[in-house]
């Protein structure tokens, strides 16, 4: 498999499409770097968490409705995964 590297110094001004494909490409190679797979699971599940509480304002009621869990399961994910702060 060959891989081209690229640098992208900011993403403001691509497109959300655009910025989307960078951060799944950037998962796709990160998750195939021998991660073990709890590692890989964290990482798809901080993405998707802070993803959707962004989406849904901060309210996780909202966010555990999107993310198909309840809202008990994603506040402890939130401790666990210590995204108090969904930056």
């Amino acid at each position: 498999m060959i891989l081209q590297s690229v640098t992208v110094r900011s993403t403001k001004e691509f497109p959300m499409q655009t910025k989307h494909i960078l951060a799944v490409t950037a998962m796709v190679l990160i998750l195939g770097a021998g991660l073990s797979l709890k590692d890989k699971v964290r990482l798809l599940e901080t993405r998707e968490i802070r993803k959707t509480l962004r989406e849904n304002g901060g309210v996780k009621s909202r966010a555990a409705r999107a993310l198909g869990i309840t809202e008990r399961i994603l506040s402890y994910k939130i401790s666990t995964y210590g995204l108090d702060d969904p930056a």
